[in-house]
């Protein structure tokens, strides 16, 4: 290629058959075979890269959140609306713990939490009876969401950071904060505060608080 023609394809000037038929010869020139056979490959390179996104694109990233849910609060659903904000599928566990004595039934735990949450369709509501690690195994999840309301949250759920870590490596536990009008709510205050007969209807769903009415 001519300095010349370099210089009129750098300042644009070539009309696109001339700029054509320029590169064609300098091609086959230089690297031994035809424009059309470059054109190809770079064809199919384009293809492979797509193929490749589209497939990276679309892997699912799903997570679960555990925890007691005694009962559901407006600040986890605040939680689960960023989460699900942030990831493809969110698995919301409510924790089977034999050492507790919930107010409410698993499966009483379980059906206020789908009706709170029924129209989120990325969100799928299940109970398990074990280490959380091994559910979001078992569900298929790569992350743990934990809530962090107040400072006093954070060394707790940094101990079980770490030991989740220690059990599974493959499993990131991530921290998410609430609105800051939901930092101070949570359900062991909910319980007291409904038993003494408090209006708590601000703090949690309608059905929620019609559930909770009938335990007291």
């Amino acid at each position: 290629m001519s300095e010349k023609s370099f210089n009129e394809i750098k300042r644009g000037k070539l009309p696109q058959k001339k700029l054509q038929k320029i590169l064609k010869s300098y091609v086959e020139k230089n690297f031994g075979f035809t424009y059309e056979q470059l054109s190809a490959e770079s064809t199919r390179i384009e293809a492979k890269r797509l193929i490749v996104n589209s497939s990276t694109k679309h892997t699912t990233r799903k997570v679960i959140y555990p925890g007691t849910f005694d009962p559901v609060t407006y600040g986890h659903l605040d939680i689960i609306t960023r989460a699900v904000d942030l990831f493809d599928e969110v698995v919301v566990t409510v924790a089977v713990n034999p050492t507790k004595k919930p107010l409410f039934t698993t499966e009483e735990r379980v059906r206020l939490l789908k009706e709170s949450l029924k129209d989120h369709h990325k969100v799928t509501v299940d109970s398990f009876n074990g280490l959380v690690v091994e559910h979001a195994k078992q569900v298929g999840a790569t992350g743990i969401i934990r809530g962090l309301r107040q400072i006093s949250d954070f060394e707790f759920e940094f101990q079980m950071a770490l030991m989740n870590r220690k059990l599974a490596g493959d499993i990131t536990t991530i921290f998410l904060m609430p609105h800051e009008r939901y930092t101070y709510l949570n359900s062991t205050v909910i319980r007291n505060l409904a038993s003494l007969h408090a209006d708590v209807s601000n703090f949690i769903p309608p059905h929620v608080h019609e559930a909770l009415k009938k335990k007291f």
